[in-house]
C-alpha cells in the first residue's frame, strides 16, 4: 500500500531548503580560543556586520602571533562582512591576510557568489611562493578615527630576497585628487613597519590611503589597495581628544545643585535671631572621575 506525505510536510520541508539550507554555509565558526576574534564571528553570525568588521578588523591589528586558526577564521569572518556591507576593497585585503596565513585556504562553495568571485580575484593576483617572493600586508588603527586623530598604519612584509628598500603610505581625504605620503620606519620585529597619518590630514567622511613596496629603483614590489582602489577608513566629525571636565554634562548639574543647597543653606543662616552678623558658607564640589 502506498502512502502519501502530507503536502504541509512537503510545504515545510520546501521552506528550509529554500531559506535555511543557503544560510547553514555562512554561519562561520567561533571556536578560535581567541575571545575576540570568537566575539566577532558571533557578530557576524548574528548578521550585525558593522560591529563584526570592527571587531575583528581590531583583534586581528591587536594581536602580535596569530595563530593558523585564528588568521585562517578571523580574516575569512572579516572578509565576508566586508562583502556584506559592499566594502570590496577591503574585502579583497581580508582574503590576501587569509591566504598570507594559508595559501592552501578555499573558500567553501556555500558561501555568496560575490564573496566567492572576489576570493578568486585575490588569489590570481597573489605571487608566486618560493624565494624571493614579497608578501605585504597591513592594518590600521583606529578603524573609525575621529577628526585629527593620527592613524597608524603597521605593516608586515615577507622578503625573503631582501629585495624591498621602501614602504610607503600614501593617503587623502576622501574627495581630494592627488594623496600625500608617508614613509614607514622599521619597527620591532623582522620585516615590520610602522608609518603615522597625521591627525593634521585625517578629516570627515573618510581616509582613503593604500600602502606599496618598492624596490631600489622605484619599482613596486607588492601593494595593498592603489590610486584607484584605495581602502577607506570612515573618520567621525567629532575630534577623538577627550572632552575637557567642564564640557561634561554631569560638572554642571552637580555645581548646579551645589549652588542651589549653599543658597538655601545661606538663606537660613540670614534668619538667625541671634547675631546679625556675618556668615560664613563653605561649598565643596565632588564630581565624579571622567
Amino acid at each position: 500500500m502506498r502512502t502519501r506525505t502530507p503536502a504541509v510536510v512537503l510545504s515545510a520541508f520546501a521552506v528550509w531548503a529554500l531559506l535555511v539550507c543557503p544560510l547553514l554555509g555562512r554561519i562561520a565558526r567561533a571556536q578560535t580560543g581567541n575571545a575576540e576574534i570568537d566575539r566577532g564571528i558571533g557578530l557576524y553570525n548574528d548578521l550585525e556586520y558593522e560591529k563584526a568588521a570592527e571587531a575583528l578588523a581590531n583583534a586581528l591589528a591587536g594581536s602580535a602571533a596569530l595563530t593558523k586558526q585564528e588568521a585562517t577564521e578571523g580574516y575569512k569572518v572579516l572578509g565576508l562582512s566586508y562583502v556584506a556591507l559592499g566594502r570590496e576593497e577591503q574585502a579583497k585585503q581580508a582574503f590576501k591576510k587569509l591566504l598570507a596565513a594559508n595559501p592552501a585556504y578555499e573558500l567553501p562553495s556555500t558561501e555568496s557568489p560575490k564573496a566567492l568571485d572576489l576570493f578568486e580575484q585575490v588569489r590570481a593576483t597573489l605571487p608566486k611562493t618560493g624565494a624571493g617572493a614579497v608578501q605585504l600586508t597591513q592594518a590600521a588603527s583606529p578603524v573609525r578615527p575621529g577628526k585629527g586623530s593620527p592613524i597608524t598604519v603597521s605593516i608586515a612584509l615577507v622578503d625573503d630576497g631582501l629585495k624591498t628598500k621602501g614602504v610607503v603610505v600614501y593617503h587623502r581625504v576622501r574627495g581630494q585628487k592627488g594623496y600625500s605620503s608617508v614613509t614607514a620606519a622599521p619597527g620591532p620585529g623582522s620585516g615590520r613597519f610602522n608609518a603615522i597619518i597625521s591627525g593634521t590630514f585625517v578629516n570627515p567622511p573618510a581616509i582613503e590611503y593604500y600602502v606599496i613596496a618598492t624596490d631600489a629603483g622605484g619599482q613596486a614590489l607588492d601593494a595593498e589597495g592603489s590610486a584607484e582602489e584605495p581602502m577607506v577608513l570612515g573618520v567621525d566629525q567629532e575630534a577623538g581628544a577627550a572632552t575637557p571636565i567642564y564640557g561634561k554634562w554631569w560638572f554642571w548639574t552637580a555645581v548646579g545643585g551645589v549652588l542651589v543647597a549653599g543658597a538655601i543653606t545661606a538663606i537660613a543662616l540670614s534668619g538667625d535671631d541671634g547675631g546679625g552678623g556675618d556668615a560664613t558658607v563653605n561649598i565643596t564640589v565632588t564630581y565624579p572621575t571622567p
